[in-house]
């Protein structure tokens, strides 16, 4: 029995239970039965604006109002819930290591992103494969991916190539595009993406930063932009073709 339908049994007069037909209780029933569905539908709004207690299906609009989204399909509500809960410390992005440890929860990998004035473009080391000697572009950075599960991918039979094809690597668009979504979100408004670096072998971020034309290797790694576009001078940078990316491979 519902509340409303118990409280109106207790407060109506004898007389109007006791019609013919029992045309009181099933008034009493119909009527209560509404203020509990207007009752329980106020409780579920008020509940769906609380990330702590709404329902599962709710959690999703939660994630897109604080533009914190799953991990990846794996994911489930409760621990997407656990970080719309902590949406400040998501947001906490205002150094290199915050932004470096996003970055690496989403791409599942160790991030290192390199975006001092001290490092090579500003100091025009980078000029030299990259034809980028303007002062101006001190807030350029590149992002550098270790510690991860990729492999390389050749192309050859068995290959299927399509929309989610990552060439020469098994990372798959969608986890291409999730980094660079990740970074434009959460980067300082002032920083230009530049390098996405994916290193294959055991060439440590510093040894990236230290050679930015990788003329020094030999080096095992996958580049593309960080953008995703292309800036100019940055010929090295991969490109889309009819939605299969393609990156440049150092070796």
């Amino acid at each position: 029995m519902s509340i409303f339908e118990l409280w109106w049994k207790r407060r109506a007069p004898r007389w109007f239970r006791l019609q013919d037909d029992d045309v009181g209780d099933r008034w009493i029933t119909a009527v209560g039965g509404m203020l509990d569905l207007v009752r329980n539908g106020a409780r579920l709004a008020a509940r769906a604006g609380l990330v702590a207690k709404c329902p599962d299906d709710a959690v999703p609009y939660h994630g897109e109002q604080r533009r914190i989204e799953p991990l990846n399909a794996s994911e489930t509500v409760d621990a997407w819930r656990a970080r719309l809960l902590a949406a400040w410390d998501h947001w906490d992005c205002g150094t290199t290591a915050a932004l470096e440890a996003l970055i690496g929860l989403y791409a599942d990998c160790t991030a290192t992103l390199f975006d001092s004035a001290t490092h090579g473009w500003f100091l025009k080391t980078f000029d030299a494969g990259y034809g980028d000697a303007n002062d101006d572009n001190w807030s350029r950075a590149s992002l550098v991916l270790t510690d991860h599960s990729w492999v390389r991918v050749a192309i050859g039979p068995g290959l299927v190539v399509g929309p989610e094809t990552v060439v020469g690597l098994s990372m798959t668009g969608t986890e291409l595009r999730r980094i660079r979504r990740v970074w434009r979100e959460k980067r300082p408004a002032h920083m230009v993406g530049a390098d996405l670096v994916v290193v294959m072998d055991a060439t440590t971020p510093a040894d990236v930063l230290a050679d930015h034309s990788y003329s020094t290797g030999p080096y095992d790694l996958w580049v593309t932009a960080l953008g995703p576009y292309k800036l100019i001078g940055y010929t090295h940078h991969g490109m889309t073709v009819g939605g299969i990316t393609v990156g440049e491979i150092v070796e």
